[in-house]
């Protein structure tokens, strides 16, 4: 029993070193259908780091012919399966190019979408691959209304919006820490502009309000009265949209100090 106990690993051991050194020599070989056919299996294993070699070689071998487009779709997909999201992306998107009316287009189109959504890094560091992934998961929903994909394409539009929201509305909240009050003025509104229905717009209105503020009292003195009144404008808006915001009586406290100065400012 002990034996063939020690029987199994042996033999495993020699399976998986005669693969290895049957996919060695197809990898090195000349014989491209045989390539073709490992990819295939490799691909279909979901063995994407083995197939992507062998279907790279194949390429070449059926540029031209009616494989050409399958070959081209698995090498795409085997990057987004190796989680390479910006050659998937490359790739994915010159095959929707190349072959607008595949079998393959739809699927294409919205893995195109997919990788750069994956590649979006995290809020703090530039975006611009998440604007990105927007447009081209936004395109995929004009383009295949109808599609399965749908659904998840509109939850990754929703995670990746929420991202330029945290983005955006950091950014602003940087300019008010460092007492740029009048970029922080220009930031909290253009947030609140491109993001109507945030999660967030409680507290980038208050902080426009506060900004206003700052900003007014550290103007000079023929600029301090209408900047108390822009200020006083902000807390207003604030005041309808937010009644039940746990930022309200800052707010109010804020419009005080406001009120109060432009009075001075007036008997003066």
């Amino acid at each position: 029993m002990l034996k063939k106990l020690h029987i199994v690993p042996a033999l495993s051991a020699l399976l998986l070193f005669v693969s290895c050194s049957s996919y060695q020599s197809v990898l090195k070989g000349s014989d491209f259908k045989k390539k073709y056919e490992y990819a295939k299996r490799y691909y279909e294993e979901k063995n994407y780091s083995k197939a992507l070699p062998l279907l790279e070689e194949t390429m070449v071998y059926v540029r031209g012919q009616k494989d050409a487009e399958d070959v081209y779709y698995m090498y795409a997909m085997c990057y987004a399966g190796v989680k390479d999201y910006q050659t998937a992306y490359y790739y994915l998107s010159n095959f929707t190019s190349t072959y607008p009316l595949s079998k393959y287009a739809e699927e294409a189109a919205y893995m195109g979408g997919y990788c750069l959504a994956q590649d979006s890094p995290r809020s703090q560091l530039d975006q611009s691959s998440t604007i990105g992934a927007i447009a081209e998961l936004q395109s995929f929903v004009n383009r295949y209304p109808n599609s399965g994909r749908v659904n998840a394409c509109n939850e990754l539009i929703e995670t990746l919006r929420k991202k330029l929201e945290v983005k955006s509305f950091n950014s602003a909240l940087l300019w008010y820490n460092i007492e740029y009050y009048n970029s922080a003025i220009v930031a909290f509104k253009t947030f609140l502009n491109s993001f109507p229905d945030s999660r967030l717009d409680a507290e980038a209105s208050y902080y426009l309000v506060l900004s206003a503020y700052k900003y007014a009292q550290n103007s000079v003195d023929e600029k301090k009265k209408e900047r108390y009144e822009e200020a006083i404008k902000y807390y207003y808006n604030f005041a309808d949209r937010f009644k039940e915001s746990a930022r309200l009586k800052e707010a109010e406290a804020i419009f005080n100090l406001c009120q109060k100065e432009k009075d001075k400012l007036n008997q003066n």
